[in-house]
């Protein structure tokens, strides 16, 4: 496949529209979309990520982008497609943010573990890159290792020592905090 990013459009506070066209492709489309970065290279490994799934043949795609984004920032947004075989990026193009919707914790759980045990926290709104996402258990940071739109794992830090503590995720400039508490079990 060929891919071609197009220009960045409805840049808002509530995020910004992205638009690529497939020109060419003489093979199925496993997978299409964008990637984007505060990195000039943006790439699987230091990108957020929309994936719109398979596509057949040539033809123009969009998507809004609601999550991710810092005010004032300057970003690299690119169109991709996959093929069986190959993995095409677009030329990159750059915007300047305007901001994003906040994250927004649904749910975690187990509700109950021990030091090192590993919370789920559901939601929406969220990085896939590990490092955007900041997870405090009250004002101890969580060491986050997978990481998705929707979902975040993460570690009960070794400091904790409250027995009950509020989950906080920060991105972007929001944070988000649920009223469920966290407890420790000793």
């Amino acid at each position: 496949p060929r891919v071609k990013t197009l220009e960045v459009t409805n840049i808002t506070s509530g995020g910004a529209s992205f638009s690529a066209e497939i020109v060419y492709t003489s093979v199925p489309v496993v997978d299409h979309g964008f990637l984007w970065s505060e990195y000039s290279d943006a790439l699987f490994s230091n990108s957020d990520k929309i994936s719109l799934g398979s596509k057949s043949g040539a033809g123009r795609f969009e998507a809004q982008c609601d999550r991710s984004l810092l005010e004032g920032k300057t970003y690299y947004v690119r169109g991709y497609a996959i093929s069986d075989d190959h993995k095409v990026y677009g030329d990159i193009v750059t915007f300047t943010s305007l901001g994003s919707k906040a994250p927004v914790i649904k749910d975690f759980y187990p509700a109950l573990a021990i030091w090192d045990d590993t919370v789920t926290i559901v939601g929406e709104n969220f990085s896939s890159v590990l490092s955007n996402n900041v997870i405090k258990f009250n004002e101890l940071q969580a060491n986050v290792f997978k990481a998705s739109k929707d979902t975040l794992h993460v570690k009960v830090p070794y400091d904790l020592m409250e027995e009950f503590s509020s989950i906080s995720v920060s991105l972007a400039g929001n944070v988000s905090t649920l009223q469920k508490k966290f407890q420790l079990r000793a």
